[in-house]
């Protein structure tokens, strides 16, 4: 709770490959500075372009990440851009069963930290 004190819906977004570009690659720019985002370790930036699965990512493809729904706000520095409306973005999917821990990012951290094996 220290590290992730704030709850919000987890959302499922299609965007198109043009926009996940824009994002990772201002993402690059926040690395340090704050506002940086957690990345799957299947995307890798090869120091010109951003891999997914290890090939590159594609401006007219639609692609769905996971995001927490303040992200999409457009009120986080530096990701004004990322909001609904934008025209990269092609729908969201937002979680609100009572349960589903996709409806609280916390609960969802709690649910992965319980997988964990102990050691």
């Amino acid at each position: 709770i220290r590290m992730l004190p704030f709850g919000g819906k987890l959302c499922d977004v299609q965007m198109s490959g043009q926009l996940l570009n824009e994002l990772l690659a201002g993402n690059n720019d926040r690395q340090g500075l704050g506002g940086y985002l957690q990345l799957s370790p299947n995307l890798q930036f090869d120091e010109t372009r951003w891999l997914l699965k290890g090939s590159a990512i594609i401006p007219s493809k639609t692609y769905l990440i996971v995001v927490p729904e303040y992200l999409l706000t457009g009120l986080d520095k530096g990701l004004e851009f990322l909001k609904e409306g934008n025209p990269g973005i092609k729908s969201v999917r937002r979680f609100t069963s009572t349960g589903d821990v996709r409806s609280d990012i916390r609960l969802a951290v709690v649910r992965y930290l319980v997988s964990l094996p102990l050691e």
